[in-house]
């Protein structure tokens, strides 16, 4: 089944990665030829060929995890080839959140000038390519260390889970009637001034069709 791309990119944002390695280029001191990685990770086989299907590229790869340690059972890895990297990262751009910067950083790896086979590359060239991975790195390092900092080192997460966000009703909302289960009216807020029970949840086919 095709996916929409605005679908596959909120999926990208919270299980897919993006990184780059560089390794050191025959009877060369430096670090050089770029190994780029764009992939999913995911439980769920189905979704992954369907992300396959829609960008018509890639392999699908299971990956077992670290069997010696407790609770971790393995994924799924849908797999970006080279030659699809700027295709399938230009595609879901507009619509990424989380892992905008770093599909941009990585365009622009996927951009450096290449030399002919048997040729170095050209030291400028290297140099670039050195602090774009750097920058990758960092970015892919950001919110879990922001999170650490703010969270898992504070003595307080470890007393009780903390509210750091609530979503608040605002007051030009207007009161709209509920029914309770009991059959009793009582009042609520509709975020849309419209009453939640105006229209019947879909059914069936209905929730294809609305997903789709």
């Amino acid at each position: 089944m095709r996916l929409s791309y605005r679908y596959i990119a909120g999926f990208f944002d919270g299980d897919g990665c993006i990184s780059c390695s560089l390794i050191k280029q025959a009877r060369s001191r430096d670090r050089s030829t770029m190994m780029p990685h764009v992939g999913v990770f995911n439980q769920n086989l189905e979704v992954l060929m369907d992300i396959m299907e829609t960008f018509g590229c890639g392999d699908i790869l299971a990956c077992v995890g670290n069997r010696a340690k407790v609770g971790h059972s393995g994924a799924y890895r849908w797999e970006v080839p080279n030659p699809h990297i700027v295709r399938v990262l230009k595609l879901m751009l507009p619509y990424l959140r989380v892992k905008r910067e770093q599909a941009r950083v990585m365009l622009l790896l996927m951009d450096t000038k290449t030399t002919p086979k048997g040729k170095r590359l050209d030291a400028s060239v290297v140099e670039r390519r050195v602090a774009l991975v750097d920058r990758l790195q960092e970015l892919n390092h950001r919110d879990s260390q922001a999170y650490r900092e703010k969270w898992v080192n504070s003595g307080e997460l470890s007393r009780s889970c903390q509210v750091v966000a609530r979503y608040e009703t605002i007051l030009s909302q207007a009161e709209v009637p509920i029914v309770s289960s009991e059959g009793a009216e009582t009042r609520g807020l509709s975020g849309n001034n419209n009453s939640p029970h105006e229209r019947p949840l879909p059914k069936g086919n209905d929730i294809v069709r609305t997903i789709q």
